[in-house]
């Protein structure tokens, strides 16, 4: 029986462990550790698919964290400000704060009263060195235009809608040059393939036929065509 006002966790797809892919895997790692074939520039190109796929994983982690927006517009907003005060990074060169701030004025005294209670050291924002890759902030930008835009087909009009989207999203929070390019794909591949919200209502269509008929799955509706 249900349970009323429940919450209920999400369930995640596992990735394939099945004995053939294990086996694979085996033989790549056998064949990278030994140099066995392949250029620098093979294992160069595993390497970074490598990095992409950990910064997948750790997307598809934050995209099922429920981050609110705390004083902020936006979940964008307010992953920008964690990150800055977590870590130090600043994604946007305190642009972001700035902009929420535009036309306030306060004394020097209350200027630090407010740093003090959003957390964050304006003098200790990263200001220089190289660029990084920051999961949660791609995380809250495909949430932010899945909640603006819906789930969309994977098509060139579509690539460039949320393009656009997401470089107005980028100039709204001040997000600096190199992280709105550095992001981009990541926020874009999360949009168009990540599917870790949808998996549980979409199941049904994912079963095997086997399950669904031990199962009993009831037939999946259709919504009709026709508006009126």
């Amino acid at each position: 029986m249900a349970t009323i006002n429940a919450t209920i966790d999400i369930s995640e797809r596992l990735p394939s462990k099945s004995g053939w892919v294990s086996f694979k895997r085996w033989i790549l790692k056998t064949i990278e550790k030994y140099a066995i074939c392949g250029s620098a520039q093979d294992f160069s190109e595993l390497a970074c698919y490598r990095t992409d796929q950990q910064v997948r994983a750790c997307v598809r982690a934050e995209m099922r964290e429920h981050l609110g927006f705390e004083s902020r517009e936006t979940c964008v907003s307010n992953a920008i400000d964690t990150v800055l005060r977590e870590t130090g990074y600043d994604l946007a060169d305190l642009g972001s704060i700035r902009l929420a701030n535009k036309g306030v004025k306060r004394t020097m005294l209350e200027w630090d009263a407010y740093f003090l209670r959003m957390g964050v050291d304006p003098f200790s924002a990263s200001v220089g060195g190289k660029a990084k890759i920051v999961p949660k902030f791609a995380a809250a930008c495909a949430l932010h235009i899945r909640t603006k835009l819906g789930a969309l087909a994977n098509n060139e009009a579509n690539v460039l809608l949320v393009q656009r989207k997401y470089l107005e999203l980028c100039r709204k929070h001040g997000v600096r040059d190199v992280d709105t390019v550095l992001h981009q794909g990541f926020v874009m591949n999360a949009v168009f393939t990540e599917s870790v919200l949808d998996d549980v209502a979409a199941s049904r269509k994912r079963l095997p036929a086997w399950i669904r008929l031990l199962e009993s799955v009831p037939e999946t509706g259709r919504v009709p065509v026709s508006i009126c």
